[in-house]
């Protein structure tokens, strides 16, 4: 993908275009401001790395969120850039862009709609390191395609689709194209409840040949899903069939369940648990931790549970997720990820707002025996000075305990921040 933002701007102006009912928000802020960190290249107390750098940076951010949210559109944006100037030169001055878009389109009434999906952003280049300037990669992955719908009766119908799919990294080799084929029977068997039979097949083409097989991942799963006023729950259960281009081959189970639940106006629970096959750079969320891109495809057995309490003045949260990834070829990215954070809002911006982030990550990669344990906290206040106008002050502290056979290492850095944002909507 060379260029990686072209695909994603003619299929939302084509669909922009033709679309005439819309429902649109827009939230944007500009901020600006100054961090100061005491480890800024995150240097560690071993004697063999550099020492720790002292270092200032002037940020420069611009925000942008949209949503429509109309009967025939489902469209959602949210988008970043931050500028980054460090005083003095400890990395060369940077420009970091993210794109988060989820968006479908209804083009004939229910029966055809169109997807285009995307992220743009950056994640670590070597998962064995810290999360520096210099280990961080560009990254896009964009979706687009039809949905065809036919209702053969009130309680049946066939949904056939096609995605196209291109993922792109900057340096690692991983760039390639998917051409995505599904099929989905399902039959309402009451006002809440709906059961499919799905399939999809996958081919995946990779740019560069040299060290990856091309493959064609075929899916056949049983979904069971239900919906009320307060609960959503699903059940997939299913076979995974990969072929490579040598003809060998790979089986595995597919199994996922989630549960959603609105306890009452302020609380709610969410559950996860899913077994599946996937690649690196399929598995991009900017808001995991230390994601990483790799072109070996991996057996993921994932579990996620999240508490959220939310009031106007008071929101706060737990959520811990377990992933375990187990590698096809390269057995030493083999790791398990344990993952745990606490959040808290208190206040509003008009008077003062106090947030509050604990994350805790433990890295375990038991194969080449490294293990990586992050802890992070965040500090922030923000007070609005004038109108939309306010000041906003935040420290974090990054601290790391890297454990092998032959020694334990720890990495910490204090960052502050002082910036004025100014945040609006239309």
């Amino acid at each position: 993908m060379k260029n990686q933002y072209l695909p994603f701007l003619v299929c939302s102006a084509v669909l922009v275009y033709n679309t005439p009912v819309y429902a649109l928000t827009l939230d944007y802020a500009v901020e600006a401001g100054l961090i100061a960190s005491d480890n800024i290249n995150r240097a560690s107390n071993d004697p063999a790395t550099a020492d720790p750098i002292k270092d200032e940076v002037m940020l420069l951010v611009g925000e942008l969120n949209v949503l429509d949210d109309s009967s025939t559109n489902d469209f959602n944006l949210g988008m970043d850039v931050r500028y980054f100037d460090y005083n003095d030169d400890t990395f060369e001055d940077d420009t970091r862009a993210n794109i988060d878009l989820a968006s479908r389109w209804g083009i004939i009434d229910e029966s055809l709609s169109w997807v285009v999906d995307g992220y743009y952003g950056q994640v670590a280049i070597d998962p064995f390191a810290v999360e520096t300037p210099d280990n961080l990669q560009d990254v896009g992955v964009l979706k687009t395609g039809p949905d065809l719908l036919f209702k053969f009766t009130s309680v049946d119908n066939l949904t056939v689709g096609y995605k196209f799919t291109d993922y792109y990294a900057e340096i690692t080799d991983a760039d390639y194209q998917s051409n995505l084929y599904s099929l989905s029977f399902a039959r309402r068997l009451s006002p809440l409840l709906t059961l499919s039979l799905n399939s999809t097949y996958d081919a995946t083409n990779y740019e560069d040949n040299t060290t990856t097989q091309d493959f064609d991942d075929t899916r056949y799963f049983l979904s069971l899903a239900g919906v009320s006023v307060s609960t959503e729950y699903a059940i997939e259960l299913g076979e995974i069939n990969v072929e490579f281009d040598d003809n060998t081959e790979f089986d595995n189970a597919s199994k996922k369940f989630t549960f959603k639940r609105q306890l009452n106006s302020r609380n709610a629970v969410d559950l996860e648990l899913l077994e599946t096959v996937d690649t690196g750079i399929r598995t991009i969320d900017r808001d995991a931790a230390n994601a990483f891109i790799t072109d070996d495809l991996f057996v993921l057995e994932l579990a996620k549970m999240a508490y959220n309490y939310n009031r106007p003045d008071l929101q706060f949260g737990l959520i811990y997720f377990y992933a375990d990834e187990d590698y096809l070829t390269d057995n030493n990215l083999d790791r398990i990820v344990r993952n745990s954070t606490f959040y808290l809002n208190y206040g509003t911006p008009v008077n003062l707002q106090v947030g509050f982030t604990y994350t805790y990550v433990d890295y375990d990669f038991y194969v080449t025996n490294q293990r990586d344990k992050d802890d992070i906290y965040n500090l922030r206040f923000e007070k609005r000075l004038a109108g939309n106008l306010s000041i906003v002050f935040a420290i974090e502290n990054y601290n790391r305990e890297t454990i092998t056979l032959a020694d334990t290492f720890n990495i910490d850095d204090t960052k502050y921040t002082l910036t004025l944002r100014y945040a609006d909507k239309i």
